[in-house]
Order: structure tokens, then sequence, then C-alpha cells
């Protein structure tokens, strides 16, 4: 069993315990110490310090699946964008909708500020010096209506 006591050192941020380890690897330990140039204790702290660091995440992790644990993982933009090409068969048509959400996520917004403002902001600036016909410009906002709803149907679902 390990003894433990305070260290002598005004901070106190150190305890000092006593190990009891099997020859070989003492002998190990001091021989690899000093291959680094730490002394064995700094050693075992960085080490342990991996393992405490790991610990902690886990620790909070499953802290939080048991305070929320049917929540759902949200999607990211990018995910949800992807699902709609999928589904919609947007073909060579999804450069304008991740050129959209690209301008979405510049901004800082999320998926619950999409709508018809968004759009309509979008496609001033996107449009802007460009000549751009009416046909594609209605395919366009066409495109991006279409990912609204989509994206209001399916906060209506979750």
């Amino acid at each position: 069993m390990p003894a433990y006591s305070r260290a002598n050192d005004e901070t106190e941020k150190f305890r000092i315990i006593q190990l009891e380890l099997p020859k070989h690897l003492a002998d190990w330990l001091e021989s690899f110490s000093r291959e680094i140039a730490m002394r064995p204790s700094q050693f075992i702290a960085t080490i342990l310090t991996y393992f405490y660091e790991a610990w902690k995440v886990g620790r909070e992790s499953a802290f939080a699946a048991t305070r929320e644990p049917y929540k759902k993982k949200e999607q990211s933009l990018d995910e949800i964008v992807e699902r709609f090409s999928r589904e919609v068969k947007l073909g060579r048509n999804i450069f304008i909708l991740r050129k959209f959400v690209s301008w979405i996520q510049q901004r800082g917004l999320g998926v619950g500020s999409i709508d018809e403002e968004a759009v309509n902001a979008f496609l001033n600036a996107y449009l802007e010096g460009r000549a751009v016909k009416k046909n594609t410009v209605d395919r366009y906002r066409g495109i991006l209506r279409r990912f609204v709803e989509y994206l209001a149907t399916k906060r209506d679902t979750d």
C-alpha cells in the first residue's frame, strides 16, 4: 500500500507517494528517466496526466449523457445539405446551395435563421455584379426555397 505525505514546498501542489514496483520496472524507470532528462517522478506524472485528462473527458461525457440521455445529435448544416441534395437530386445545381450555406455560415447564422429573407439577401449579394438570366435566377430561388421548406419540415418532424 502506498504511503502518502505532504511535500515540503510552499505551494503544496505536490504530494509524495511511495510506490512499490517490481525491480525490473524500477530499474527501467530510473534508466529511461535519465535518458529523457527527467526524474522518475516527472516521467510518471507525465504519463498519469495523459490518463487523467482522458478520464476527465470520459467522465464529463458520461455526465452529459446522463443529464440528456435522449437528446438527438444535431446534424451539421453540411450534413443536411448533402441529405437534401440526394433526396431532391440537385445534380450540378448543388453549387448554389453550397454557396448559400457558406454565406450563412460566414455570417454565423444557424439553421433556425434560414428563411425566405435569408434567401433574398443571399441572392442579392450573390448576383451583384453578375450578368445572370432571369430564368437562372428563378431556378436558384426555387432551389433555395425548397431547401428552406425542407428545413422547416425537418424541424417539425424532429
